[in-house]
């Protein structure tokens, strides 16, 4: 909020450009420069560069005074002003010097300049430094000054909220971190805290270790058992193959023995 306030602060002070026709731009210019006014005879008036601002940044309308002193309202006030002497010459701030109480309307500023520059060639001047005051300082700083004090206003509210909560904020988070330290220094002081002794580094070897072994002895495991599965299987097919080759060889001699009992003639009790 601070550089918000700065920004409309340097748009209203003329430090900041905020027209960009070249027309609106070539009147500054105009101004700015004695020599556009050749008519105008008193002996202060080349003395003077009546510019927006001495702290533009960047600089759009250059000062035409070489080496001329800055004058702003503190330079030129009252009297000082209409005198054209002292401190008050050389790079001319015109929103610093018109733009107060003094010179609130455009007759104002007309009658201050007129008492400046007094020659009668110097009319013209004074009459277009008064209409630009007319038509872009004072038209300008009116419209920058709500925007300027609702900005204020806001960054005092903003401001506020921030020492508040920075204050509240702050006793809560050390009251954390404190809490915190205390409870990591019982897990990791060195003599009494939980991993008191703990190394890491042979944890996990230890780890690797029981991995490497595990693994091994699962591979074994399977190995094994396939070779046993297997024999088993080879096993079993022999079995059943005896078995079945004995049922067949029983069945055939029980055929065998009744075909041998009735070829005799005898029944079954006698026999």
């Amino acid at each position: 909020m601070s550089q918000v306030t700065s920004v409309i602060s340097n748009y209203q002070s003329g430090v900041i450009n905020d027209i960009v026709d070249s027309s609106s731009i070539s009147i500054l210019s105009q101004v700015s420069k004695a020599s556009s006014y050749s008519s105008c005879t008193t002996s202060s008036f080349a003395l003077d560069s009546w510019i927006p601002s001495v702290a533009q940044s960047p600089s759009y309308i250059g000062c035409q005074i070489s080496n001329g002193s800055n004058a702003t309202t503190s330079n030129c006030a009252g009297a000082n002003f209409a005198s054209a002497g002292g401190s008050c010459n050389g790079c001319m701030d015109t929103t610093s010097i018109l733009n107060t109480a003094t010179y609130a309307t455009k007759t104002a500023v007309l009658n201050a300049l007129n008492s400046r520059y007094t020659a009668a060639g110097c009319s013209t001047f004074n009459n277009d430094l008064a209409n630009v005051w007319n038509n872009y300082y004072s038209i300008k700083s009116n419209a920058y000054s709500a925007v300027a004090s609702r900005a204020s206003t806001a960054s005092s509210k903003v401001n506020i909220f921030v020492t508040n909560i920075t204050q509240t904020l702050n006793a809560t988070f050390t009251n954390v971190v404190s809490s915190l330290n205390a409870v990591a220094q019982s897990v990791t002081d060195s003599k009494y805290g939980l991993v008191a002794g703990l190394n890491c580094k042979l944890i996990g070897e230890d780890f690797t270790t029981f991995t490497t072994t595990f693994c091994q002895s699962m591979f074994t495991v399977f190995f094994f058992s396939r070779l046993v599965v297997g024999c088993a299987s080879f096993g079993l097919l022999f079995a059943v193959c005896c078995g079945a080759c004995t049922g067949v060889r029983f069945y055939k001699h029980s055929i065998r023995k009744l075909n041998s009992i009735d070829n005799t003639g005898l029944s079954d009790n006698e026999v």
